[in-house]
């Protein structure tokens, strides 16, 4: 995907949710890749539901403290 850095996986199979945490190199990448094709297509999946994706700032300086891949 252009400008993703990292994605974390996420699941849990008990609650049956899934998810992830992804870094991209700016808003615009990550803009793009949620008005794209991928999240479109999850969107009308019919075995997905409750899609919920969030924008955050990262805390860059923080997240070095705890050794967080950021670089």
């Amino acid at each position: 995907l252009p400008g993703l850095r990292w994605k974390v996986w996420l699941m849990n199979e008990a609650e049956q949710e899934a998810g992830g945490i992804y870094l991209f190199e700016s808003e615009a990448a990550a803009q793009s890749y949620l008005d794209g094709p991928i999240v479109a297509a999850l969107k009308s999946s019919p075995v997905v539901s409750n899609i919920d994706a969030k924008v955050f700032d990262m805390l860059e300086s923080h997240t070095a403290i705890t050794r967080g891949p950021v670089k």
